[in-house]
């Protein structure tokens, strides 16, 4: 993980931080692997280092997000330098996703297990 993803995950995501939603760092999808990633909310974050400013990264950036929302999730963007000097604007910026996902009904809550008793009913 690099600075700006660590200060990310411990700052605002990590132990169900953000509205009390569940994320989880450096997640399968499709053939990807996403940065963090919350399949209640069905939810990917990415944090750009300064790889993602090199000739053509972008173009492959945009193609992988198109993929990775075409099998429904969205997806936001964060620059290394916007989590390091500006945590407030990132986390607001979460918030406020999480909370179109919600007024979109778009929130997939967890499925309970049914508990057996031990009694051997």
């Amino acid at each position: 993980m690099t600075r700006a993803e660590i200060v990310l995950w411990t700052e605002l995501l990590r132990n169900s931080q953000m509205l009390g939603y569940p994320f989880r760092r450096e997640r399968p999808v499709l053939q990807f692997v996403v940065d963090f990633m919350c399949k209640n909310l069905n939810l990917v974050i990415e944090v750009d280092g300064e790889f993602h400013s090199w000739p053509g990264i972008d173009e492959r950036d945009a193609w992988r997000q198109s993929l990775i929302e075409a099998s429904g999730f969205r997806v936001i963007r964060f620059s290394n330098e916007e989590v390091l000097t500006n945590l407030r604007a990132v986390q607001q910026s979460i918030e406020r996703t999480i909370k179109d996902i919600e007024g979109a009904g778009g929130v997939v809550l967890p499925k309970r297990r049914e508990r057996r008793s031990r009694r051997g009913s």
